[in-house]
């Protein structure tokens, strides 16, 4: 898309998918417009300057509205946040995943918005019940109701979400839930918005993907200690635990309940999609400690 084309709007600008979409966007020729929630804040999180800046957030359907004017083409990475934190309060899955996208697929068909990519979560056996998973799909399901052309992409699972194993590391020990012999291949967020990317300029409709690697949990736990250069140990609490700190925590947090939840199911199954990058978790962990 040349220049003199509309800018495209950029969902979730400040996440770590995000930022890399934004820098990839402006190295294919398109110029960015970006939602975000404290612009002031949030500039300075961006690793790329939008050309456009709108202040918003999926819960406010008036800026949406706002920001879809003259606009041909979305992108979404935007969601609830995913930070093992407790948040007492904080907007839930299914406020802010959900109800968020089907604000935009309204949004955006009353702006006549051409083309809407969604970074959704891969849904399996195991988890597609789960409300963190039945969120996505449910803003899937809104965005392709809409009157203009949906690329859906469901990525096993962000390598940035490993990063807490990093962190555990540092002091010694990092976590295999439940044994850790379930496989995954999660992707590096770079190669997943190359991947979203390439699925919105072919039109590819919904489209599942993993990273190029296959390993278990208990080696995503080894590779966070080999990082770290230490002789630490992996430890492996049962799903059950995890599950229980669920429900112990809605009560005061529904979202990091839902995410726990998630968690521990995802931790316990086979999480595989077709491979699809080069980037391997060895690689990130020692990027993201400077080695």
């Amino acid at each position: 898309m040349p220049q003199s084309s509309p800018p495209v709007l950029l969902l979730g600008a400040t996440g770590a998918l995000g930022t890399h979409l934004g820098q990839q966007l402006q190295q294919r020729g398109h110029a960015v417009r970006a939602l975000l929630r404290n612009p002031n804040r949030d500039r300075q999180r961006l690793g790329f300057t939008p050309e456009e800046v709108f202040p918003g957030d999926l819960r406010q359907p008036e800026t949406l509205r706002a920001a879809c004017q003259g606009i041909e083409t979305v992108v979404s990475a935007a969601g609830a946040s995913l930070a093992l934190a407790l948040r007492p309060g904080s907007p839930t899955f299914d406020e802010v995943d959900a109800a968020g996208h089907r604000n935009l697929a309204e949004a955006a068909a009353e702006a006549g918005v051409q083309r809407v990519a969604y970074v959704s979560v891969l849904a399996t056996e195991a988890t597609r019940d789960l409300a963190y998973v039945r969120a996505h799909l449910d803003a899937e399901a809104a965005l392709q109701a809409g009157p203009f052309e949906t690329t859906i992409v469901a990525p096993t699972g962000y390598f940035g979400s490993f990063d807490i194993f990093l962190t555990l590391a540092r002091f010694g020990f990092a976590p295999a839930p439940g044994g850790g012999s379930a496989e995954t291949n999660p992707i590096a967020e770079a190669d997943l918005a190359a991947f979203v990317l390439d699925a919105l300029d072919q039109s590819a409709g919904k489209q599942e993907v993993g990273g190029p690697e296959v390993i278990t949990r208990r080696q995503i736990a080894q590779l966070a200690l080999k990082a770290r250069q230490r002789r630490g140990f992996v430890m492996a609490p049962p799903l059950a635990l995890l599950k229980l700190q669920g429900k112990l925590l809605t009560p005061l947090d529904r979202r990091l309940a839902q995410l726990l939840a998630f968690f521990a199911a995802v931790s316990g199954s086979e999480c595989l999609a077709p491979p699809t990058g080069s980037t391997t978790l060895a690689q990130y962990f020692q990027d993201r400690l400077g080695n």
